[in-house]
């Protein structure tokens, strides 16, 4: 997976953010709208998880940031959101203004993810999702998951994982927006 990072690298952030149409000048938050499993995510209930994905998207515009969202949208993916109801699919039009371009493509290599991620000055993830410490921490993006519901609950949820908890103690995923991160 390195070397997807050295891949990039080399084309570097400028020439993707062109190739990718985004634009070369403006802060870029990579917003992932995925919510984790019932009995791993940050979030009590569905409704918390898209209240706390605006809330986000929402401080993210008043800081000047472009936004590219990233959703799953493979037929089996589709299915799952259907099947049980989750905001990626049923509530998605509430928060399409707050969008300046989605991606839901994997093609090419490395991948369209892997290069928005990498072009990103920051990642916005709402929970716990495996962008984080896949193409998030390879590409070595800074992580913002700022909680805003029962913070003890996130807390537990984001320790139970030993990636997670190191994630947080090295800074790499924090909660609060400030001018060290």
């Amino acid at each position: 997976l390195a070397h997807h990072y050295n891949l990039l690298e080399e084309q570097g952030k400028e020439k993707i953010r062109e190739e990718l149409g985004l634009p070369v000048d403006e802060k870029i938050a990579m917003f992932s709208f995925r919510q984790g499993a019932k009995h791993l995510s940050i979030h009590k209930n569905i409704d918390e998880f898209f209240t706390a994905s605006k809330r986000l998207l929402e401080e993210l515009k008043n800081m000047g940031y472009f936004i590219v969202c990233r959703r799953r949208l493979g037929k089996g993916d589709l299915w799952m959101y259907n099947h049980l109801n989750r905001s990626e699919v049923s509530r998605y039009k509430e928060i399409e203004h707050l969008i300046d371009i989605e991606i839901s493509s994997v093609d090419g290599f490395p991948g369209m993810v892997w290069k928005v991620v990498y072009a990103s000055d920051i990642m916005a993830v709402p929970d716990i999702s495996g962008i984080c410490y896949v193409e998030g921490l390879i590409t070595r993006v800074p992580m913002y998951m700022p909680i805003y519901g029962d913070k003890t609950f996130a807390s537990e949820r984001l320790r139970s994982w030993v990636i997670y908890a190191d994630m947080l103690d090295n800074g790499i995923i924090f909660h609060e927006f400030t001018e060290d991160n």
